[in-house]
Formats: structure tokens, sequence, C-alpha cells
């Protein structure tokens, strides 16, 4: 959780929409922490060594004083108000000190809901707001040059507002940030998802470590995502519980959930690709210039998985048009993605993949059915929206993830 000074209280922050997975870790987290000084007289004295524990963490699994560790943290908010609330508050019980010097990009993006008044909120019952300028060469016109930032100790929340409504933009223009604030690392977590109490923590000691301490060839880093679907006639005919599913991926995808990268490296190739799968086609990016993307298996985050066949499809056709955009970009990217998602090739290979799978798993032959259903609407559906505006990055609220 975050410490503030010793002997003070914290504002309360409440979490009611939460991956049950992730209340069960944190939870535990938490509980250890208290545990450790239980036998302190006072509350003041608890909350001293908390912060002292916290520090020893924090230098532990980075090799770095609080004081001397600085990243940008960028999270991309687009009509979010269900999630926000408890996602915000969910912040509040990450693993890091105060005395870190962070910067966390609160980045509302094309919002036509609360979400901009629910983030005001949020940080005045961190502290008193202050208002200031921004550059106007950040790289968007939609960009509203007037925010607000507000302090606990050494970690500063700025909340920014931008009429575009782009994920890959938001990130673009907090990566700029990071740069004029000489951050070596930058960071993003979606504001559905629910991060793991030492998830930052652990995912800047890598970060920080293979670009920096002893550079490799990994510039952008992924956490393990951790699906649930919430009950319905979905989950009951699919058998999906709500227990945690390790999703899958190839070495070339970017779980964009939540991501660390080099900040440099991405400021020198324009930053994020400006289309609808913008995780995906920084891992083909890096790829295609010879550097990796890495899925960290400890930096866990929670979220929830469509829950309905009209949200399934509507994913589906989200992928295929982000990919139809990458070629555009990249025509020579073809056979990747074709190995990457067997969506990308023609029918026949399509159909011919379904055969196979319905071969090795006869048992399961309805669902290999729906999946190939799915993934065809899907096609089409992409399709369609390309056709109406193949530059368009948003897409279509999936309500049972917002």
């Amino acid at each position: 959780m975050m410490s503030s000074e010793a002997g003070k209280f914290e504002p309360v922050h409440l979490v009611t929409e939460n991956p049950n997975g992730w209340l069960r870790a944190t939870m535990s987290s938490n509980l250890d922490k208290l545990r450790q000084v239980a036998h302190l007289p006072t509350t003041q004295l608890r909350a001293v060594a908390l912060a002292l524990e916290q520090a020893k963490r924090w230098e532990s699994a980075t090799g770095q004083k609080p004081e001397d560790s600085s990243f940008t943290l960028i999270v991309p908010i687009h009509n979010e108000k269900r999630f926000l609330p408890s996602f915000l508050s969910s912040l509040a019980q990450v693993d890091i000190p105060t005395a870190v010097n962070a910067k966390i990009l609160l980045v509302t993006n094309g919002c036509t809901d609360q979400s901009p008044q629910q983030v005001d909120s949020f940080m005045q019952r961190l502290g008193d707001l202050e208002e200031f300028k921004l550059s106007s060469n950040l790289g968007d016109s939609g960009l509203v040059l007037d925010a607000t930032k507000t302090k606990v100790q050494n970690i500063e929340f700025i909340h920014l507002n931008t009429s575009t409504p782009s994920k890959a933009n938001a990130l673009s223009v907090g990566n700029k940030l990071a740069v004029a604030n000489g951050h070596p690392i930058s960071m993003s977590l979606d504001a559905n998802n629910f991060p793991h109490p030492n998830a930052i923590r652990t995912m800047y000691a890598t970060a920080y470590n293979e670009i920096v301490t002893s550079p490799t060839k990994v510039k952008v880093f992924s956490a393990r995502p951790l699906w649930e679907r919430k009950p319905s006639l979905m989950s009951t005919f699919t058998r999906k519980t709500q227990e945690p599913v390790l999703a899958q991926y190839s070495p070339r995808k970017v779980v964009g959930w939540f991501m660390a990268w080099d900040t440099n490296w991405l400021e020198s190739i324009g930053g994020l690709p400006r289309v609808a799968l913008e995780d995906y086609a920084l891992g083909v990016r890096a790829w295609r210039a010879g550097y990796q993307a890495k899925v960290l298996e400890d930096v866990q985050v929670w979220g929830y998985a469509p829950n309905s066949l009209r949200e399934l499809v509507s994913t589906r056709a989200r992928n295929y048009r982000g990919k139809l955009q990458i070629l555009e970009q990249d025509p020579l990217c073809v056979d990747v993605l074709r190995e990457d998602d067997y969506l990308m090739r023609d029918f026949p290979q399509r159909l011919s993949f379904l055969l196979t799978k319905i071969a090795q798993s006869p048992t399961r032959t309805h669902r290999s059915v729906l999946n190939f259903l799915i993934g065809e609407l899907g096609i089409y559906k992409a399709l369609q929206d390309y056709k109406k505006d193949p530059s368009l990055q948003s897409w279509e609220p999936i309500l049972s993830t917002k």
C-alpha cells in the first residue's frame, strides 16, 4: 500500500468492482504486512515500521533506494466510469514507497462520461490540486493544455485531458512527458485492470535492470494477465469459472493491460503505433527492429473477459481490424500476423485449422465450432468497420469489462 507520513491518516479508498482473484491476493499481501507490525504498541509506531519495511522491499527488489528511483506510469482512461473509482482506489494498495520519484499520469481521452470528474475527485482526496500549463509540443492537437496535479510526498498524480479517443495517443503523450522528466522507464496500466500489490515494483525492477543496468534486447515488458469471467449463459456454456486463466500469447505479443518499455526507444520510433491494437503492434514493431518483447510471469494483473457472444464478436473484430491497420502500415508483416493468428489466414486455411482442432479434441467440437463462428463473425464486422473508417483507433465498449 502507499504509505504516507508516519502517524497521519489517509483517505478511505473503497474498491467495489474488482476481480475475486485480485481481492484474495491483495488481502493476503496486506495482512502479511500488518502481521509483521501487529506487536507494536501504537498506531504511529506501526505506521513508521510499515514505511521502513516498504522501503526495504523496494530496495531489495530494485537495487535502488526509493528516493533514487524514478518512473512514469501512464493510465489511459476512455469512458471507464464503472470501474474507474475502484481502479483508482486500488492504486492506494500498490506497494510503492512515497519517497519514489514517480509521475502517475491519468489521461482521460475522448471521454463522454463522468471519467474526468471521477479523476478530479480522486486527486482531491489525495491532496490540494494545483493547476499548471502543459507544453504545446506533445504531439496531440486535442490535448487540453490546462492540467492539474497533486502530490503524495514524491509521488505526483497528474490529470491530462484530450479530445482524441486513442490509447496509443495517450501513451505517446505520456511518453513525451517521461522523456522530458528524464525517466528511462515508462509504464502503462489500463483503467479497468487490477495489479497485484507488488506488480509495479517487480515490473520496474525487471525493466530497469534489462534496459538500463544490464541492457538486453528486450524493449517492451508486459504482465501476466489473469482473466475472470462473470457468471452468465456464455460462461455456463463454455464452463468458464471465475478462477483466473492464464492467457495465451505469441513471442511477439504484448499484453496491453500492464506494460513497461524503454522510454527513449519508444520516442525514437515516434511513440505507440496509431492502430486499434497498439499493444500487439508495438511488439511487432520491436521484433521487426531486432528487439524483443517479454511477458513477466511474476507480474500479475487481473481483468474481466468478454461475457457474451456479442462481446466476443466485438473483441475479435477489434483485433482483426487492428491487424488490418498494422498491415496497411507495414505489409511485410503479413506472414508474422498469419503465424500469430489463424484468423489472418485465407478462409480455406481457417477451415483447415478448425478441422485440425476437432480431430485433436473431438469432445470439444462444440467449443471449436463456436470459436470458429465467432471468429468469422468478427472478421465480417471488422471489414465493415474498417471500410467505414480505416484509421479508427477506438472501439465500442465491452460492457462486461467496463
